[in-house]
């Protein structure tokens, strides 16, 4: 027997301020900006040369007359064309047709190196989300979590993490070409049979949010089976997705509530990046500096939002289970 998600909703909001309480150790947050800086400066060497000169060039005008950009991968893109590679997988994402694999097999360069760089991240952050959710649950009375026993909680548990993370990202590739791609073509063939142009506009809309449902169901299964690992002894990974499964069929409206402040915080947050970026034109190397330090502060707030995400989904699973077991002593969730 389970409780039934009125009592459970009740609860959300004091479950969600926990999480934000929790997230915002200073010592993680800068553990995961760490890891995220090596990223960027992996994926920046091959073109660092470049960047420094086009860097120069935009800082001082010396090449205005040119059409110089002081964003440098505009001015790259124009000046050095074969050194920006082929990004048409990234164009065709929200195309009528979507992705296909001539993309990707085509894509090459820059944007090649930006996808690799993200599946790393991805693959980073699979151990260390589950080894920060393992330091949360052990040390529940403290506030914060300490960045070793963070990363020795994610090594412990890094090969089913890294399984987990191939498998999501498995799944987020098929539910992107099962809600996006693989209609386009007979939809399609509906809206030009009928001659409408707004019935064609309808079905990819209709594609979109199909898609988006798909994606952010694997997301909330992914993090389920990421707080089922790190409730357990980090190797059964069959347990953790059996679990995950079985939690988004009982409560998955009750997570996807709780995923929605934080969503809406990072689309707000967002904007605002958006807005003061696009105010910031660097004249000078302090400038370059003054918006490099505003990227990192956004980047920091979006690992905080992050965590939070993930800290609530497993405040209210421990809810579910602790509220089980007194309703119910002999059965386990």
């Amino acid at each position: 027997m389970t409780e039934t998600p009125p009592s459970l909703l009740r609860r959300t909001p004091k479950v969600l301020a926990a999480a934000l309480r929790r997230a915002l150790a200073p010592g993680v947050l800068l553990l995961f900006l760490a890891v995220n800086l090596g990223a960027a400066l992996v994926l920046v060497m091959p073109v660092r040369s470049l960047l420094a000169a086009e860097l120069d060039d935009n800082l001082y005008g010396d090449e205005m007359a040119t059409g110089a950009s002081w964003r440098w991968f505009h001015t790259v893109e124009r000046q050095h064309p074969r050194s920006v590679g082929d990004y048409g997988a990234w164009t065709a994402l929200l195309s009528d047709d979507g992705v296909g694999w001539s993309d990707l097999r085509q894509l090459s360069g820059t944007p090649a190196a930006v996808a690799l760089a993200a599946l790393l991240l991805f693959l980073l952050h699979a151990p260390l989300h589950v080894g920060w959710l393992t330091v949360r649950r052990r040390y529940e009375a403290q506030v914060g979590a300490r960045v070793g026993a963070v990363v020795s909680a994610a090594l412990a548990r890094a090969p089913a993490a890294l399984a987990l993370a191939l498998l999501a990202a498995v799944a987020y590739a098929a539910a992107y070409a099962l809600a996006f791609v693989a209609p386009a073509g007979w939809l399609r063939s509906i809206s030009e049979g009928m001659q409408s142009e707004r019935l064609d506009l309808a079905f990819t809309a209709l594609r979109l949010a199909l898609t988006l449902v798909s994606l952010f169901a694997v997301k909330l299964a992914f993090d389920l089976a990421k707080v089922a690992l790190a409730a357990g002894s980090g190797w059964n990974l069959v347990r953790a997705v059996a679990v995950a499964g079985r939690e988004l069929r009982r409560r998955g409206v009750l997570y996807a509530l709780l995923y929605a402040p934080p969503a809406f915080a990072t689309v707000g947050l967002s904007l605002l990046w958006w807005w003061t970026a696009g105010g910031l034109v660097p004249a000078a190397w302090l400038g370059l500096a003054i918006l490099f330090a505003l990227q990192q502060a956004f980047v920091v707030a979006r690992i905080a939002l992050r965590l939070t995400a993930l800290g609530a989904a497993q405040g209210l699973y421990e809810e579910a289970a602790t509220r089980a077991r007194m309703i119910a002593p002999s059965t386990t969730l």
